[in-house]
Order: structure tokens, then C-alpha cells, then sequence
């Protein structure tokens, strides 16, 4: 549907861009499937506790991410010199465009090095805070008060959640990448549903949307290749900033300094990584446990547990991300919104968390004996 949509309303400029994009992406990582024999690769056993398969294969499908945005960035500045994101500079890139693109590029070499060298997590983290801190400077900022100190803390809190959420997520073949592409899908019908004249981001939104069918061939179970931290890494800081720009500044203006509608549209759009970050969080913590922890113990296994199939776990929770992620845009686009839809749309978002709660304690009371001391 989504592809249908682009097809009618999409330039012929930005579909032979999005075809151009899916096709080089797809020789990409057949290419870098045949050639990397251990690029990327870790020993399951012993340092990836988190990762429903045991088996190992290269995590290489996140450098394809990278690749094709600097690909778009570079094609529209060049065929648009007098393009820039985010100011009236008459020239490619302001300041606001460059804190985006390195943003990127760390968050980016921060996956890079966890896939090659394993690397300590706290180092890990202190990149994200980098990663977050250069989007803050470029004029990424949630503002949800009206004092700064607090939407820095928000926006921080939020960059690098999503950072950490994306990387937790990605813990069986094809679910990460079907959950950002069902994001990403979303956000292109918003920008066009809802008048953004941006054809820069739609040029990066469908690049990277390309990225990730490409990436989902060769990722869907059983998969022959991972996006490992490189793509996860990636993604986080890139669904982070495209978030803070077109979903977290959905409010009235003059309106109350705390609106409920602008926390709605991105808990919506987010509401998987969300919802599986805040329970395993939840159950690691009651049950004495570190939430960092590696461990089968995410709404994905427990939707095995219920019986469900690998490929049926990603066809629902997809599901569930394109219809709370429509749900929003259909919101936005109405504009004016009433105390009754405001409660509505709270009710199925909060419904939707604890349907996927009660499948979570329904699953852990299913849980393989071997596996009996984690929830």
C-alpha cells in the first residue's frame, strides 16, 4: 500500500531515485555476503546472549544504511546546490543539516566499532550521549516546555533511548529492520499527507527505506546476514532526529507548556521499541537483574512462546506499527483535536501496551524449562 501510495504521488525524480537506491543495495549486500566470511562475526556463544539465533553470520547490513544516505545527501546537494535543511543558507549545507549528518557518522562508527572490537559499554554510551549532544547543537530539540534544561533532558533521554531500544529490538532475523521500515514508511506518508515540502528528506527517507528492503531480503528468517550495532547504531540516531523534527513538534501553539498530543504522535509511532524496552527494563529490575543484560527475554521470544512463528512475530508487531503509526498521521492531519480523540487515541495506545503485556506474562508461563530463570 505504502509503495502504491509513492507510486501516484511521488515525482518520477524521487522513484527513479528510490529504484535506483533498492537495486544498489540489493547487489551490495549480495556482494558482501559472498566476500565477508568474518566480517562482523562474533562467537554466540559467548559474547551475544540477547540474539534468538546461535548461529553466527556477518553483521554487515547496517554498512549499506550508511552508504546509501551519504549517497542521497550527496546526490540532492549536488543536483540542489542552493538546497540546504533546516535555514536560509544558500548553499548545501547549514549548520543545522551538518549536526544531522554527524550525528549520523558517529553513531554510525560507534556500531562500527562494537562489531569489530566488542567494546565496553559504558564507552558505548558516552557515544551516544555524544551522538545526542551534537543533534542538541545543531537545533535538535524537543521542546515539550517551556524551559531548556528539562527539554534537554528529554531529548537526551529520547536520542539515546532510541539508540539502545533499536539495538534491543534487533534480537531475531527481520524484526529491527521490518519495525524501522514500518517507521520510516510512516513518516514519508506524513510528510506528504500532511504538506511538508521537503523532497531532500524524501530523497533520504526513501534511500534509506530502500536500504532496508534490500537489507530485509537477505535479514527475514532465515537469515544469511545481520545489521549487527553498525545498522542498529545507525538507525537509532537517524529515526532519533527525523522524530524530533516532524513528530515531537506536533502542538498548538499558545497552548498549555505540556501538551499530552505532542508526547502521543512519537509514543505512537515508536510504540514496539517502546513497549519492548520498557518491559524488559521492567521484569530485569523486579526480577535483581541489570537491565543491559543480554537475554531471550523480549516481546519477541515471548510471542514464541505463545506459539507464534519467527515470520508471524514480525508480521505482528508490523502490523501493530503501521496501524498506531496511520492512527497519528490520520490525527495530525485533522489538526484540531478534541479532548474525546485526545482520550481515544491515549486509550488504544495505553490498550495496545497492555495486550502486549498480558501475551508477555502469557509467554513467560510457556517459557522452555531450560530457560525458567529469566522472564
Amino acid at each position: 500500500m505504502l509503495l502504491r501510495y509513492l507510486w501516484n504521488n511521488a515525482t518520477p525524480t524521487i522513484l527513479t531515485y528510490f529504484l535506483f537506491a533498492l537495486l544498489f543495495c540489493f547487489i551490495f549486500n549480495a556482494l558482501f555476503y559472498k566476500f565477508a566470511s568474518n566480517l562482523g562475526i562474533r562467537d554466540m556463544d559467548e559474547n551475544d546472549h540477547m540474539r534468538w539465533s546461535r548461529q553466527s553470520k556477518p553483521s554487515i547490513g547496517g554498512i549499506t544504511f550508511y552508504i546509501v544516505f551519504l549517497l542521497s545527501i550527496f546526490g540532492y546537494v549536488v543536483i540542489n546546490p542552493n538546497y540546504t535543511l533546516g535555514g536560509d543558507a544558500k548553499f548545501g549545507f547549514d549548520f543545522h543539516s551538518l549536526g544531522f549528518t554527524l550525528s549520523i557518522t558517529v553513531g554510525f562508527l560507534i556500531g562500527l566499532a562494537d562489531d569489530a572490537y566488542n567494546t565496553n559499554p559504558t564507552l558505548k554510551l558516552i557515544g551516544q550521549f555524544f551522538c545526542a549532544n551534537i543533534l542538541i547543537m545543531s537545533g535538535y530539540v524537543i521542546w515539550a516546555t517551556p524551559f531548556f534544561v528539562p527539554n534537554y533532558l528529554i531529548t537526551t533521554l529520547w536520542i539515546v533511548g532510541l539508540m539502545n531500544s533499536i539495538n534491543l529490538l534487533d534480537n531475531m532475523d527481520g524484526v529491527a529492520g521490518s519495525i524501522a521500515l514500518a517507521i520510516i514508511g510512516g513518516c514519508i506518508v506524513l510528510l506528504n499527507v500532511s504538506g511538508h515540502n521537503d523532497d531532500f528528506m524524501k530523497i533520504v527517507l526513501l534511500g534509506v527505506m530502500a536500504a532496508l528492503i534490500a537489507f530485509l531480503y537477505f535479514n527475514i528468517y532465515p537469515s544469511k546476514i545481520f545489521m549487527g550495532d553498525t545498522g542498529s547504531q545507525f538507525l537509532g540516531v537517524f529515526l532519533a532526529g527525523i522524530s524530533i523534527q516532524y513528530l515531537w513538534g506536533v502542538r498548538y501553539e499558545g497552548g498549555a507548556p505540556v501538551q499530552v498530543k505532542q508526547f502521543l504522535v512519537p509514543a505512537l509511532f515508536f510504540i514496539i521499541p517502546l513497549t519492548d524496552t520498557v518491559t524488559v527494563f521492567f521484569w530485569r529490575i523486579k526480577n535483581g537483574k541489570s537491565p543491559s543484560m543480554g537475554g531471550t527475554d523480549h516481546i519477541t521470544h515471548h510471542l514464541i512462546y505463545n506459539g507464534l512463528s519467527e515470520r508471524q512475530v514480525v508480521l505482528f508487531l508490523v502490523l501493530v506499527s503501521m496501524l498506531s503509526a496511520a492512527l497519528a498521521t490520520w490525527m495530525i492531519v485533522l489538526n484540531e483535536w478534541t479532548t474525546l480523540q485526545l482520550i481515544l487515541l491515549s486509550t488504544y495506545g495505553i490498550g495496545m501496551f497492555a495486550l502486549i503485556q498480558v501475551l508477555y506474562i502469557r509467554g513467560a508461563s510457556r517459557k522452555p524449562a531450560i530457560n525458567k530463570e529469566e522472564l
